[in-house]
């Protein structure tokens, strides 16, 4: 066991930090109680604020839709504001035109980069 255990000191031999292998790491993993990944969606959480500037300086040449699709999962929703299943957080937008989307079924990240005639969408999976 103590090959799979690595103990950091400083100059002075005062533990900083302890690195362990990955087959240690696998057998303590199950032991671990489940918290959850804390840059899960559901811990993003709406940035409204950044929304209504966005909507503030809207000046593009067709209507804000609130409607959208995951590319990678095809969850939708005609309008993720309101939608009781809240199956998209908004985590980021910016009055530039930049809405960034975390879609809670599959995890990927949505990205609708609003242009004067035109919406594109990419997609981090």
């Amino acid at each position: 066991m103590q090959q799979n255990i690595l103990y950091l000191t400083d100059k002075n031999g005062n533990l900083k930090a302890v690195q362990i292998s990955v087959d240690l790491w696998n057998q303590l993993k199950p032991l671990l109680p489940k918290t959850g990944n804390p840059t899960s969606p559901e811990s993003v959480g709406n940035d409204m604020e950044a929304f209504e500037q966005f909507i503030q300086y809207w000046d593009f040449t067709y209507p804000y839709s609130p409607s959208l699709e995951c590319p990678k999962c095809h969850t939708s929703t005609s309008d993720w504001r309101n939608d009781p299943e809240k199956p998209f957080v908004l985590a980021n937008a910016n009055f530039g035109g930049l809405l960034v989307f975390h879609c809670i079924t599959c995890g990927a990240i949505i990205k609708q980069m609003h242009f004067k005639d035109h919406v594109a969408t990419e997609i981090q999976a």
